[in-house]
This record gives C-alpha cells, sequence and structure tokens, in this order.
C-alpha cells in the first residue's frame, strides 16, 4: 500500500519501495490478429503465421509470424522472403485490406473491444 505521504514531493526511490503492484504488458498487435482468428477462424487458423497488412505495410503480427523474424513495419515482400528463405509451409497469411480505401476496416475491432 501507498503511503499517506508519497505523493508528487516524494521522491520516486521511495515510492518504488513503497508501492506494490502489477506491471502489465498488452500486445495490441496480437489483439488485433486474435479478432480476426476469432471472426473468421477458418480463414485465419489459430496457430499458424498471421500479419495485418495496409498499404505496403505490416500493422500487425501474431506470435508465430514473431517467432520467425516478421516484425511491424516490414514490408509484405520482405516477410514473404522470410517464408521462402525458411522454407514455411504455409507462408504468411495476410489479412486483407479494404480495396476502396487500401486500409483496414476498424470497425471489426471497434466491435470486438
Amino acid at each position: 500500500p501507498m503511503s499517506a505521504s508519497a505523493g508528487p514531493a516524494s521522491s520516486s526511490s521511495s515510492l518504488r519501495t513503497s508501492v506494490g503492484g502489477i506491471k502489465l504488458h498488452v500486445d495490441v498487435d496480437a489483439y488485433f490478429v486474435h479478432v480476426h482468428q476469432s471472426e473468421e477462424p477458418q480463414k485465419y487458423p489459430r496457430g499458424k503465421a498471421l500479419a495485418v497488412q495496409q498499404h505496403n505495410d505490416i500493422i500487425a503480427v501474431n506470435h508465430h509470424a514473431k517467432q520467425l523474424g516478421v516484425h511491424k513495419h516490414m514490408s509484405p515482400a520482405d516477410a514473404r522472403d522470410i517464408f521462402k528463405t525458411q522454407n514455411v509451409s504455409p507462408g504468411l497469411i495476410h489479412v486483407p485490406t479494404d480495396p476502396s480505401s487500401g486500409r483496414v476496416t476498424y470497425a471489426l475491432y471497434r466491435r470486438w473491444s
């Protein structure tokens, strides 16, 4: 518990020693991928490398894709090359963008949040 004297005037070291707590890391990229896997499990199966693409940029990847070296802001062509080089089958599964805008639609993510 925080002491009564802990406040803006307290030193950061005293706060660290007097305040317990939990650190929480939320992988928002994984959330975007999870939404697609939950919405269309046959199209985006669990256990496969999946990337959400917008324009010519990967904006979210799941854990399986990260393990193989795919990361956010990588070009889709570079990501495909990783799979070819490592001879991974099936390759990276891309979530398509809205053809009219070249962007993903956030309506799906809003509905799930």
